[in-house]
C-alpha cells in the first residue's frame, strides 16, 4: 500500500510517507479483487454471502504495487477514463472519436487474452467432473453461464454435450462481461471509502481509540501478526461490530455513489417546502427520464437521520427503534436497495474491514494540507486553497465516482507499538 510513497525520517526516527492517498488504495482494492476471483488460499474468508467462498488452484494476480502497472489493469483504467464521461450529456460528441473506440477495441482484446485461459480452465474442470463445483466468483460465473446455456439448448442432451472444449465467442463476451462488471466496481468506489475512512479516523481519536480496542480485544495484541491470525481463523471478522459500524457511518458521512432510476408513468417528484418560487409543492413528471436518488442528500438530511452532520458510529449500534439515534428503515443506502442492490457489497464490506484492521493499529494518517501548499506554492493564496463546509477535503469529479479534492495528501507513520 505505500511502496509507491515518498519517505522522510521523522524526530523519533520512525518512517514516514507522504503519499496522494486513493492511488495506492486503488491499486490495493484492485489486487484484492483481483485475488478473491483468481488466488488461492488455505481458508475461506467470511463474505456473509452463503456459497461465495475465495478458494481456487490458480495463482493469478495483478501486482498492481509492484511497479509498473500490468496490462489488465492498465486497460481497465483506460476503459474506465474512456466510459465516464457519459455522466455529462455535453460530452457525447467524444462518443464519435474514432480513437476512443479503437482504444475500447484494443483494451477488450487484452481483456479477453487475460481471462480467456482462466475460463477454459474453469471450463475443462467442469467438463471432466460436472459434480466438483468451484466456488471463486469466476467459477460460479462459469457455472451459472453454462447452466443458462444448457437450458437454451434444451433438455434431453447428454451433459458432456453441454460444454465445447473451446469457448465460443458468445460465452466468452458474457463471461468477460461478468468479471469486468465486479473489477469495474469492485475497487474504484472502495479505495475512495477507505480513503475517506483513513481520513475520518484522524480527525476523530476517541472513535480510532475504540477501533484499536476491539481490534486488540478480538484479534490480539500482536497488530503486525494479525495477517496470519486472520489466516487461522477468518471467522473473527464477523466478531467487530464496532469495526463495521464505523465503516457504516463513513459511507453515510462521505457517500461516494448513488444509483439511478427509470421513471415510470405516474410517478411525479414534488417540490419540498422552502424550493425556490414556482417549485415548491410542484409536481415534477419522471416519465422518460432517467432518476438520480441523490444518496449523499438522503445520508445528510436531518429529518431522516438524528444529527445527520455529527459522525457517530455508535448509531449503528442502537438496538432499540424508540432511540433517536436508531437508523432509520430504508436510510442507510450506500448500497443501496431492492433489485438494484450492489452485487458486490458483501466483497466490498470484506475488504474495507481488512483495511481497517490490517492498518489502524500500525500506522498513524493524517492529512499533510501544509506540505502539500508549499510544494505547490499555495501557502499564501486563499483562492488557491478551496473549501467546501470550511473543509479542505471534499468530492469532486462528474466523470466517474467521486474522489477526493487534490487525492488528499497525507503522511504516513508507523506506530510506535
Amino acid at each position: 500500500m505505500f511502496s509507491r510513497a515518498k519517505q522522510e525520517k521523522t524526530e523519533n526516527g520512525a518512517r514516514s510517507s507522504h503519499l496522494e492517498m486513493p492511488l495506492p488504495i486503488s491499486l490495493s482494492t484492485l489486487s484484492f479483487v483481483s485475488f478473491c476471483k483468481f488466488h488461492c488460499v488455505s481458508k475461506d474468508l467470511p463474505t456473509s454471502s452463503p456459497g461465495i467462498s475465495i478458494t481456487s488452484q490458480r495463482n493469478i494476480r495483478f501486482h498492481e504495487q509492484w511497479g509498473k502497472s500490468s496490462p489488465v489493469c492498465a486497460a481497465l483504467l483506460d476503459t474506465i477514463s474512456r466510459m465516464y464521461f457519459f455522466v455529462n450529456p455535453a460530452n457525447f460528441i467524444q462518443y464519435c472519436n474514432p480513437w476512443r473506440h479503437f482504444k475500447l477495441w484494443q483494451n477488450y482484446r487484452t481483456l479477453v487474452k487475460s481471462f480467456t485461459p482462466v475460463l477454459q480452465e474453469r471450463m475443462n474442470k467442469l467438463q471432466q467432473d460436472r459434480t466438483a463445483k468451484g466456488k471463486t466468483l469466476v467459477d460460479l460465473i462459469v457455472q451459472a453461464l453454462d447452466a443458462e446455456r444448457a437450458e437454451q439448448k434444451g433438455a434431453g442432451q447428454d451433459d458432456k454435450d453441454q460444454l465445447n472444449m473451446e469457448l465460443d465467442a458468445d460465452f466468452l463476451e458474457m463471461a468477460i462481461g461478468q468479471i469486468n462488471t465486479f473489477l469495474f466496481a469492485g475497487f474504484d468506489t472502495s479505495a475512495a471509502t477507505i480513503a475517506w475512512l483513513f481520513r475520518l479516523l484522524s480527525e476523530y481519536p476517541d472513535v480510532l481509540a475504540k477501533l484499536r480496542e476491539e481490534h486488540d480485544a478480538v484479534l490480539g495484541p500482536n497488530a503486525w501478526g494479525v495477517a496470519g491470525v486472520i489466516r487461522e481463523n477468518p471467522q473473527l471478522l464477523n466478531q467487530l461490530p464496532y469495526t463495521l459500524a464505523v465503516l457504516r457511518e463513513s459511507m453515510r458521512y462521505h457517500t461516494n455513489v448513488g444509483s439511478m432510476r427509470r421513471g415510470e408513468p405516474g410517478f411525479f417528484l414534488v417540490g419540498p417546502p422552502g424550493s425556490d418560487p414556482g417549485f415548491e409543492g410542484k409536481k415534477l413528471p419522471t416519465e422518460d427520464f432517467i432518476v438520480w436518488d441523490g444518496t449523499y442528500a438522503i445520508h445528510r438530511d436531518p429529518e431522516i437521520w438524528h444529527r445527520a452532520w455529527e459522525f457517530l458510529p455508535e448509531r449503528f449500534l442502537v438496538t432499540d427503534p424508540e432511540d433517536p439515534l436508531y437508523p432509520p428503515p430504508n436510510g442507510w443506502r450506500s448500497f443501496e436497495a431492492g433489485p438494484r442492490v450492489c452485487i458486490g457489497q458483501h466483497l466490498a464490506t470484506l475488504e474495507m474491514k481488512l483495511a481497517m484492521v490490517l492498518v489502524a493499529r500500525c500506522f498513524d494518517i493524517e492529512c499533510a494540507w501544509e506540505e502539500w501548499d508549499q510544494i505547490n506554492g499555495t501557502t499564501n493564496s486563499e483562492k488557491a486553497r478551496p473549501t467546501v463546509w470550511d473543509d479542505r477535503c471534499y468530492q469532486v469529479g462528474t466523470d466517474s465516482p467521486p474522489r477526493v479534492k487534490d487525492g488528499m495528501p497525507v503522511h504516513v507513520r508507523t506506530r510506535g507499538l
